[in-house]
């Protein structure tokens, strides 16, 4: 194969290691981002559930607090039961007490009712921080070793960078601004196969005779069609 058409493949083939280095570089950050936010939701979602269940104690605690106060007042009432005078007033007090004692019953179903809510909540609080310190490692873990990928990418771009500019150097101007120009023109790559007669780039069929010419590898040809830079696919 002409020496040209070797480096013109040499030079696509750095081109496109430096293109798929760049695209993983552009990912990287979306994905550290995306873990990031992942844990941020995650935190969200236990602080949620911590506030929840504060207001729930807290809850809890003022109808404690009420509980004593209609336990108080029940005892008020029944002493005043007994030191009435008239039978109305009796029955004053009797209503009284007994709208005490449902409003203690209530109150204590309600306190039962927190504190059962209560008990399950603080176990899946404490399942939850458990899952969300090891979501926080292994955060960490994942961002450390895209950061470390980073790093290893950064240094294979510079190498790729290094050999293609000893590459160029090595063809020359007007054979590399042709290719560029045909990269650049048609978009992805300016060297494409031919196989059984059809270049691979725009899908035409070619003339035989010309297959027969690219076959020899002797020169650059390029498709009519697409303006590709035509080399003949071997079989293995």
């Amino acid at each position: 194969m002409d020496e040209q058409l070797v480096q013109l493949l040499a030079l696509q083939k750095i081109d496109e290691q430096i293109a798929t280095i760049k695209e993983e570089q552009s990912a990287i950050p979306q994905d550290m981002a995306a873990i990031e936010e992942r844990l941020r939701t995650a935190e969200a979602v236990y602080t949620q559930e911590k506030d929840r269940l504060t207001a729930l104690n807290k809850r809890r605690v003022s109808l404690e607090n009420d509980l004593v106060l209609l336990n108080e007042r029940l005892k008020k009432y029944q002493t005043q039961l007994m030191s009435a005078k008239t039978n109305p007033e009796y029955q004053a007090f009797l209503r009284e007490i007994d709208a005490t004692k449902e409003g203690i019953s209530k109150n204590e179903e309600d306190i039962l009712g927190l504190m059962d809510d209560g008990e399950h909540m603080s176990s899946d609080l404490l399942r939850r921080e458990a899952e969300l310190a090891g979501e926080r490692v292994e955060s960490a873990k994942q961002i450390e070793s895209l950061r470390d990928r980073l790093g290893v990418l950064s240094e294979d771009y510079k190498t790729m960078v290094a050999e293609r500019k000893e590459l160029v150097a090595r063809m020359g101007n007007r054979l590399v601004t042709r290719y560029e120009r045909i990269k650049n023109g048609r978009g992805g790559d300016a060297v494409v196969l031919i196989s059984r007669e059809v270049c691979t780039g725009c899908h035409t069929t070619l003339p035989p005779q010309f297959a027969a010419e690219i076959k020899k590898g002797d020169e650059i040809l390029t498709c009519e069609n697409c303006g590709r830079i035509l080399i003949w696919e071997e079989k293995s």
